[in-house]
Formats: structure tokens, sequence, C-alpha cells
């Protein structure tokens, strides 16, 4: 397992002695929830940077899952999201075998954007008020949905892939804490769905200090694990722990680049 060296400037990570041979020594311990996450990291990254092997496995679902995945869409008491509407449209055109692309995706977005009611007759009444009564705006409604990737991952990732990595990250990171016997800090899991409504193609386990209301604590470091193409293993420093002459420099860059 390679634990890549990363400077720290701003919230990057940089190396920490201890921690990272915590991380090797625990890990022949853990090889399965090792293997299992690297490889799932490496092979979601691969997926989410080439869309013909994201379609090519959308294409080798298993039928019955995708009819689980449907069923699951299809769900009367389901919010509208022109995202929903979509994934479900093509998992429809998968369980009846045609394969999908680029163009057709795109061809998808665009009936939906026009509320095209004539081609999306074969849904029922309230879906079709639902998708008729959606409020558009300046913004386009797949605004946060250009890469395929984003698309298709919670097709992907879910049920017991999803509820396997989580628990594997949280066995990890139990580990990781008790190794270190950090009593204040806590085990936080962040999967490949954490970032935002998007998702991402890598997944961490932190331990950190509990925060008030959301906010970072400045005063302490937090300890990180992330998989993803490559796994890397670090600390990231509180604000107030930065020497003061990097914070000065980092702050100016910031304002600089912006």
């Amino acid at each position: 397992m390679y634990m890549g060296r990363r400077s720290f400037f701003g919230g990057s990570f940089c190396l920490h002695g201890i921690f990272i041979y915590l991380t090797f020594l625990i890990s022949p311990c853990m090889q399965t929830e090792f293997e299992y996450l690297q490889q799932l990291a490496q092979s979601y990254y691969q997926l989410s940077e080439d869309p013909e092997q994201l379609y090519t496995h959308l294409k080798n679902l298993d039928p019955q899952v995708i009819q689980q995945l449907l069923n699951k869409y299809e769900l009367p008491d389901q919010p509208f999201q022109p995202i929903h509407l979509l994934r479900m449209e093509c998992l429809r055109l998968l369980l009846s075998g045609q394969p999908i692309n680029a163009e057709i995706i795109e061809e998808l977005k665009q009936r939906i954007r026009q509320k095209n009611l004539t081609y999306f007759a074969h849904l029922d009444a309230p879906a079709l008020q639902k998708l008729n009564e959606y409020p558009l705006s300046n913004r386009d409604v797949f605004h946060g949905y250009q890469k395929p990737w984003t698309v298709f991952l919670p097709l992907i990732y879910e049920g017991e892939t999803q509820s396997t990595a989580r628990e594997y990250l949280t066995r990890i990171g139990q580990a990781l804490n008790a190794a270190l016997q950090l009593k204040k800090y806590v085990v936080k899991i962040a999967d490949f769905r954490w970032a935002s409504p998007f998702g991402t193609n890598v997944a961490m386990v932190s331990l950190q200090v509990p925060t008030f209301r959301g906010r970072g604590n400045k005063n302490s470091n937090l300890f990180a694990l992330k998989f993803g193409d490559i796994t890397t293993a670090g600390k990231i420093a509180g604000e107030n722990l930065i020497p003061h002459g990097v914070r000065i420099c980092a702050k100016r860059y910031k304002k600089r680049v912006s």
C-alpha cells in the first residue's frame, strides 16, 4: 500500500510519522478491509475517469439488480427530482437491453428540461404532474451532473457494497484511534457519496476532535486516511497550530489566486 507524501498548505495532507507508522502497522491485521476499500476506490477512479468503462459496467449489471433499483426510483412518495427521472429512464433502457451512451444521456436530459410529456407518457399521472409543475430557473437542472459518474454513482455504490464500505471504514478508524489512544478524538467516515450530492471517487476515514456546530477545530490536528487511485495518509493541522508566518503566506496566496 502506497502512502503518498504531500506538502501541507492551507488544507492539504502532510506526512505525520506516527500516524503513517500505525497505518502500516494495522494494515496486515485488517487486510480484508484495506484490500476491499483500495480495490473499490481504484475501480471507481477508473469508472469516473473513463465513461466508456462506466457504460460497459452499467450494461453488465444483473437485470434483477436493475429492476430492484428501478423499483426504488418508482416509489410513489419519492420527491420529484430531474436527476431521479434521468436515472429511472436510464434504468428502463438498460432493463430493455439498450446500452447507455453520452448521446442518449443528453437526449434524456433535454427531454426533461423541455418537460416533454409526450415522451414520458409511460409515467403515471402523479409523476407527469410533478414533472410539469417542477419549477425551472436560469440554472440548468443538471448543472452538477455533467460527468456521467455523478449521474450513475448511486446506481453502482449502494446496497451491500455501500454498507460494507462504511463498515470497513469505521473498523479501520476505530483501530487507528485505539492505537493512537486519542481520548478526545472521534472517528468520522466519508464514503464515496459524502462530499456532495454529486458524489466522488474517494473515501476517507478521519480522527478528529468533535466540532461545535460543524465549525472546524483550529487547535487540533485531523488525522486522515484516504482511499483513492492512490491511498494516502497524514494529518491536517488546525489553523492555530500552523506557524504564524505560514498562515500569513497562505492567506496572501489564496487572495492572490482567487
